[in-house]
């Protein structure tokens, strides 16, 4: 998968975010960034972990703002269900419906494939329209 994306798995014993695994989220994110990117804007809920002051510290020396959506309101909101990470959820989806009709079991293997095939479709999807655009 020489063309995948570097993928993150964390995980707690109450299955909610930390600070801490927060902290290394915000490593990974700054690492896959191009060398020489421009600002960025970060967006976040506002849940307690993402209130880490070594991260946001973090995020701030690499030119990443964090937005911060008030507390209890990213639920209606919903950034993050439209433009490019709606595309992306739809390829994964795209992606998980054929394989759901296989008889295959959902180990780490199986979620690594449906990622790495979803984000081909993205891909695919994303230069498809830029083609049309020109």
């Amino acid at each position: 998968f020489e063309d995948s994306p570097e993928i993150l798995v964390a995980s707690t014993h109450s299955g909610s975010m930390t600070q801490e695994i927060f902290y290394h989220y915000v490593n990974h994110f700054i690492d896959s960034l191009a060398a020489e990117h421009g600002p960025v804007i970060l967006s976040f809920d506002g849940h307690g972990s993402r209130w880490s002051v070594k991260a946001l510290k973090k995020l701030l020396d690499n030119e990443v703002y964090p937005f911060f959506f008030a507390s209890h309101t990213s639920i209606w909101a919903q950034p993050n269900d439209v433009g490019v990470n709606k595309r992306y959820h739809n390829s994964l989806e795209q992606v998980a419906k054929i394989e759901r009709r296989s008889d295959g079991p959902a180990n780490v293997a199986y979620f690594n494939y449906i990622l790495v095939e979803g984000w081909k479709v993205f891909l695919e999807k994303e230069r498809q329209d830029l083609l049309e655009v020109g």
